[in-house]
């Protein structure tokens, strides 16, 4: 190679070299060459001098943006991710710096006025004409964020609230973008801080914020909001932020200068952000491209030997992951299938991908045999999948060839649809809870009737045997009437005794197709001498305007107990209009009846105890009715609440299945 091939290649090599430094410094030091070797040097004596002068140098920050600079509510201490930094540029520059906690708009103002004497933020060109700006300390980036739930979006931003912080690049990132004349103009709504920006988006006082993300999630994370707003997934800046001092003070601007940089070398804002952040993701600017930079360094300067012995022990610790993970798939299998449940994975085409033990036990299968075939081959299974499919991701008590069973399906998280079904057998129990609820029933049944038809019916023959005979020696009106009413008393006992002992009857479990309005105005006939009596107003609206398929005797003892007890509520009130309302309308595939009445209503003890059996306010009651209702309505598979304030009135809704429902 001649001299000046050999030089040539010399400079070359140089240059490279040269230019991979130069890349370098900018990247991992956001300088340029120049600037590096400037602010490399030490403080110069004028410098010194100014410090020495100055004795204290008064940093304002934002109050209220965490976690770069904010007042501790708890220690009422000003503090933060760039209060920590001010810290160290006062170890290194040896000179106090007193932080000072402002809003936003007061701490530009104070900057403006030199009554502070630096305030970091984003360099803007229409900043730079009152204020000369650092190197770069961190990288910060906005976005927009709404009330979840809300379907707003970059795109119909206009003539919206949207809140802002006086003078924060977000002001002028909506002032350029959102003008008058780009013919998409915002509402601007001033808030004095994150905080009640995202207070305000949750009061509706306006329909968006925007600012600095890191400050709007740290915000979000510590107040637990973070399900209740959403970002509209667009970056409206990415900026570097600088330390910004007057423009007439460059001696400071070159002091700050020399500090971050030396701060930087020792990487102070890293250990700094990991305090507050809590992970290594640094913001700096270009971060990205430094990582880029460094790994064509490491690439540059990489052996073959390096290569290789990476590649090796990469394939060593894949090998002893993949080892882990198939330890961890046959222990998760062994677990699964010790399970006493049916477990299914099926695909979006009904077909199964994988199973458990159980399922291949109760189709007398082995699992090879009934993957990748088609739900539709396995009755029991696709039939239950149909209806937990079809009503809810968790169905309960559903029966099937004479056995009862507890679905779940879960979607899982795939490229392709799938299913997570889960089938338990729950025959065994709900057998128990059946014999359960019908021994109780029948064991009350019983204490009732056997009680009643001896203690009550054999007395109530003599009675009615003495009447007749006492009949004979009546000789007056009085005496007449007197015997009347006492054989009418004790009829209307003996049909209580009757209507106790048929609540246990076989024929009680008869449906059939019933007129819910026909059905209640003749339960209301039955009971229209007492309405005319005391002048109540009775009526039926019908809002649901189909039959039912349902036990009339069961409807028979709720709505007679229910009526008579709304009659029975009226004996205390007076001077006002009696009103009774029965209204049917539609409940999802339900019915819903809703009997209101205005009468003397109930207290809050009363209506604790109202379906407690033998609780009665009446003085000739049992105590029996409501209790009746209650055990009747929930034979009949439905639910009753009741709503009653004392002197207003009494609501009752009873919603009842329409498991049969019938065309007028």
């Amino acid at each position: 190679m001649t001299k000046k091939r050999m030089l040539e290649t010399v400079i070359v090599l140089l240059c490279i070299v040269v230019v991979l430094i130069a890349v370098f410094i900018q990247l991992k030091y956001d300088v340029n060459v120049v600037q590096y070797v400037r602010y490399s040097f030490p403080f110069s004596s004028e410098e010194k001098q100014y410090m020495k002068e100055k004795k204290i140098l008064i940093y304002g920050g934002d109050n209220h943006a965490p976690p770069f600079s904010f007042v501790n509510k708890k220690t009422g201490e000003y503090e933060g991710l760039v209060v920590d930094y001010m810290d160290s540029i006062s170890i290194q520059c040896g000179v106090r710096i007193e932080k000072k906690p402002y809003s936003w708009e007061q701490t530009v103002l104070f900057l403006k006025n030199n009554s502070i004497d630096m305030v970091d933020m984003f360099p803007t060109k229409s900043r730079a004409e009152s204020f000369s700006f650092t190197q770069p300390i961190y990288k910060l980036t906005g976005e927009i964020v709404a009330r979840e739930g809300t379907d707003l979006n970059i795109h119909n931003l206009k003539g919206k609230r949207i809140g802002v912080i006086r003078d924060d690049f977000a002001e002028e990132y909506f002032r350029s973008s959102y003008s008058k004349e780009t013919g998409s103009r915002v509402e601007l709504r001033y808030v004095n801080n994150v905080n009640e920006g995202l207070d305000k988006i949750l009061s509706g006082d306006i329909d968006a914020l925007a600012g600095d993300a890191a400050v709007i999630e740290y915000l979000e994370n510590k107040r637990g909001d973070e399900t209740k707003f959403r970002e509209l997934g667009i970056e409206i800046y990415r900026k570097d932020v600088a330390f910004a001092v007057n423009k007439d003070n460059q001696m400071l601007l070159g002091i700050l200068n020399k500090a971050i940089l030396q701060l930087k070398r020792k990487n102070v804002i890293e250990q700094v952000q990991r305090k507050w952040f809590g992970s290594d993701t640094l913001i700096f600017k270009n971060s990205k491209m430094y990582n880029y930079g460094l790994l064509l360094l490491i690439i540059l300067i990489a052996t073959g030997i390096i290569v290789i012995l990476w590649s090796s022990l990469l394939c060593q610790r894949i090998e002893e992951k993949t080892k882990e993970l198939r330890k961890n798939q046959n222990d998760l299998k062994t677990i699964i299938d010790s399970l006493k449940l049916y477990i299914m994975v099926i695909d979006g085409s009904e077909v199964i991908l994988d199973c458990n033990s159980c399922v291949a036990e109760k189709l007398g299968l082995p699992s090879g045999q009934i993957l990748k075939r088609s739900l539709r081959e396995f009755p029991l299974f696709y039939h239950l999948y149909r209806i937990c499919d079809s009503k809810s991701t968790e169905v309960h008590d559903v029966s099937y060839a004479g056995n009862y069973y507890d679905l779940r399906s879960t979607n899982l998280v795939s490229d392709v649809p799938r299913k997570l079904f889960i089938v338990e057998d729950v025959t065994h129990e709900a057998v128990i809870q059946r014999k359960m609820r019908q021994y109780s029933k029948m064991v009350a049944v019983g204490h009732l009737s056997a009680g009643l038809a001896h203690e009550i019916r054999n007395p109530l023959g003599l009675i009615r045997n003495y009447l007749y005979v006492l009949r004979g020696y009546v000789t007056d009106d009085v005496s007449e009437h007197a015997v009347r009413v006492s054989n009418e008393s004790v009829s209307r006992i003996n049909n209580l005794v009757a209507n106790l002992l048929n609540f246990s009857r076989k024929n009680m479990d008869r449906s059939e197709a019933i007129d819910l309005k026909r059905f209640l105005e003749n339960i209301i006939e039955l009971e229209q001498k007492e309405l005319l009596q005391d002048m109540i107003d009775v009526r039926v609206e019908d809002n649901y305007g189909k039959m039912i398929w349902t036990n009339s005797e069961s409807l028979k003892v709720i709505f007679l107990n229910i009526l008579e007890n709304s009659i029975a509520a009226f004996n205390e009130v007076n001077n006002r209009k009696n009103m009774i309302r029965f209204d049917l309308q539609r409940n999802g595939e339900k019915v819903e009846i809703k009997v209101q009445d205005n009468g003397c209503g109930m207290s809050e003890k009363t209506l604790e105890s109202m379906f407690d059996p033998f609780f009665t306010t009446k003085e000739t009651g049992v105590g029996l009715g409501m209790y009746m209702v209650q055990t009747e309505v929930e034979r009949l598979g439905g639910e009753i609440t009741v709503e009653s304030h004392e002197c207003e009135g009494t609501i009752i809704r009873i919603v009842l299945p329409s498991e049969e429902e019938l065309s007028r």
